[in-house]
């Protein structure tokens, strides 16, 4: 007699093999480790808060400027941050009156970090400094100042300088003053002169002053 295999047929005597169980699966079917889960899972998002924290706190101090704006007004930018991303806006060759030669290059720099402006002349050098001086008979070097267009008492000067070296008068920069507003500048030049005095002393004769354009 043939026997019928109906949909709910189940053949006699058939064992279900089961493989063996991964590591994670034991751990799971385990009430003891399955109870310590969650803390485990909260320990894991503090430690990560802690180390981002850790990380990302370095980075926000170094991203806070040392002043900002009007506070930074009449500092010097190479004691401050404000240095660190500063831009150059303006560049100018500076000449007196109708002369053909410069005596140099005036500069406008800006901080986005500050918000803040100063100017920077600095001399040539070299060769070019040496012929200046051999033909001028003198050196020249520059003062620079900057100030906002209109605004009373605005006026900031010399703050800082690079120091005198080989071939080259120092690179003189102003104090700072705020970006708002249109910024004017200038450089007034002053030429060392031998003394006549015979003492290894120098004069000092003021040449004039080169204002650049103002710029906002």
């Amino acid at each position: 007699m043939t026997e019928r295999i109906g949909p709910n047929y189940k053949p006699a005597n058939v064992v279900t093999v089961r493989g063996p169980m991964s590591t994670a699966q034991a751990a799971t079917n385990d009430p003891g480790i399955t109870r310590f889960l969650p803390a485990l899972a909260c320990l894991v998002v503090f430690v990560a808060l802690v180390v981002s924290q850790q990380i990302a706190a370095p980075r926000a101090m170094a991203a806070m400027p040392d002043c900002y704006s009007t506070t930074c007004e009449g500092l010097d930018p190479a004691q401050t941050s404000c240095a660190d991303d500063a831009k150059t806006i303006q560049s100018s060759k500076v000449r007196l009156g109708s002369e053909k030669g410069s005596y140099g290059h005036l500069e406008m720099r800006y901080s986005p970090s500050c918000h803040s402006n100063w100017v920077r002349y600095t001399s040539w050098s070299g060769i070019r400094w040496w012929i200046n001086v051999a033909i001028g008979g003198s050196e020249v070097t520059g003062y620079p100042y900057i100030w906002r267009n209109g605004v009373a008492n605005s006026l900031q000067g010399p703050g800082g300088n690079s120091g005198a070296f080989a071939l080259g008068s120092p690179t003189y920069w102003s104090e700072m003053i705020t970006a708002d507003g249109e910024t004017c500048s200038s450089v007034e030049l002053v030429a060392s002169i031998p003394s006549q005095s015979g003492y290894g002393a120098s004069d000092n004769e003021e040449l004039g002053a080169f204002n650049a354009k103002c710029i906002k």
